[in-house]
């Protein structure tokens, strides 16, 4: 089996990871980083000019099954950004097609026929969240800028 000192010393040293983790500044440390990776982006721990924020007219073409077809003449401004380093993983899941200009949604996530796509992405060179994106769509409203 193993000598019963062995366990002892394996319980310490699980013990004191634990304890490492919950006590000293893992946000900053090289576990901290590693472990951020792998966590939703949390815009309130970034830098507001570290994030950009983009938002889209899209309008329901077709509905199949589940998943509806939606264009989106202005994705492509969203995608081409030289900040926007994982524009490729989103058009990806988005299933974009340039030539078209559609994404493929699944149509419980599209409130009206006319709506409005947001993505918000971190910049590379943030100390937070580098790299992550998010989007959601919610409903389009028509607003009037002012001194119109």
């Amino acid at each position: 089996m193993g000598n019963p000192k062995d366990y002892v010393i394996l319980g310490l040293l699980v013990a004191a990871i634990i304890g490492a983790f919950f006590y000293l500044d893992v946000e900053n440390s090289l576990f901290g980083n590693v472990v951020e990776q792998f966590t939703p982006v949390n815009f309130d721990e970034v830098i507001p000019r570290n994030i950009v924020k983009n938002a889209i007219p899209i309008t329901l073409l077709d509905e199949n099954n589940d998943v509806c077809t939606v264009y989106a003449e202005k994705f492509f401004q969203i995608t081409n950004h030289t900040y926007f380093v994982n524009s490729q993983t989103l058009s990806e899941k988005l299933q974009y097609d340039h030539d078209k200009r559609t994404l493929m949604l699944p149509c419980d996530q599209i409130p009206a026929e006319k709506s409005r796509l947001d993505v918000w992405y971190v910049i590379p060179e943030s100390d937070k969240h580098s790299g992550k994106f998010e989007y959601w769509i919610t409903p389009w409203t028509d607003t009037v800028m002012p001194g119109n």
